[in-house]
């Protein structure tokens, strides 16, 4: 039975256009775009012909990804106060890197609209949020744990641009 389910995957790999040796990635979208693609670009310099697919996608999706075996390899975020959603007995883990959350705001934000962290309850700061559900917006939660921050959400959204409030953002070179 085994064998006939990888048979059945390597056929729908060829109908998809996916060759048995070009290795299969998810990712969450800024994952994808800040540390999986220059990483790929190095590896091409060692493995010239380096085959490769990169889904870019939601954690969520990229977990289902790995689970139903559509990629080789997951790169994710971790953190210890959100609960992992894979398996950890069936997928083997790396540590590739180490990340930290810092709050940023444009100077000029803050000396145009003369607010002061962490803002105060009659003049919150503007927030600009992960949305709800994202796994960035569980870390932000878990870490922020009882705190009630002085801000209101004034944007929402799975990426974080700085724009007109404050927003934390991985710490991404």
């Amino acid at each position: 039975m085994v064998k006939s389910l990888h048979r059945s995957r390597d056929e729908i790999r060829t109908k998809m256009g996916v060759s048995r040796d070009t290795l299969r990635f998810a990712a969450p979208h800024s994952i994808s775009i800040h540390n999986l693609m220059p990483l790929l670009f190095d590896l091409e310099s060692v493995v010239p012909k380096l085959k490769t697919r990169v889904t870019s996608d939601n954690l969520h999706n990229c977990y289902e990804h790995l689970s139903e075996q559509n990629c080789d390899f997951l790169m994710s975020y971790r953190f210890s106060g959100v609960p992992m959603l894979l398996d950890e007995q069936r997928f083997e883990f790396v540590e590739i890197d180490k990340d930290r959350m810092i709050p940023v705001y444009a100077a000029s934000f803050l000396d145009e609209n003369k607010w002061q962290l962490p803002g105060s309850t009659h003049e919150p700061m503007p927030y600009l949020a992960y949305s709800s559900g994202s796994f960035l917006a569980s870390v932000i939660d878990s870490h922020l744990g009882l705190q009630k921050p002085n801000l209101y959400i004034r944007h929402q959204t799975h990426f974080q641009k700085l724009s007109k409030g404050i927003a934390k953002l991985p710490n991404v070179e």
